[in-house]
């Protein structure tokens, strides 16, 4: 995670509420994702962010909600399935999503 000289709960805090400053001005849950995405992608620096669903045509596939991306990335697939994807354990756990990943809890 990048640090700013105030230090990493800082930066979580900033983070935090600029994300929550999106969801508080979207009148559009599509719009709320596409702002959440992209305010996700540059805190981070990131070359993309994706929010993933199960897909509702077949839930044993994984579906792309919504991507913001800095267009230097191939697209991704739309669909996938679920069974063997890195995805898998924040999907089917019963703990938190993060839990699935301690290096970002």
């Amino acid at each position: 995670m990048p640090t700013l000289p105030h230090g990493p709960v800082a930066e979580r805090s900033a983070i935090l509420e600029r994300v929550a400053a999106c969801i508080r001005d979207s009148r559009e849950p599509a719009e709320m994702l596409a702002l959440v995405a992209r305010e996700l992608r540059e805190s981070f620096d990131a070359a993309r962010c994706t929010f993933y669903v199960r897909d509702p045509a077949d839930v044993s596939r994984i579906a792309v909600r919504q991507t913001s991306d800095s267009r230097t990335l191939p697209a991704s697939e739309r669909s996938f399935p679920l069974a063997g994807s890195w995805l898998e354990p924040c999907f089917t756990s019963e703990e938190p999503a993060y839990a699935a990943f301690p290096a970002y809890a």
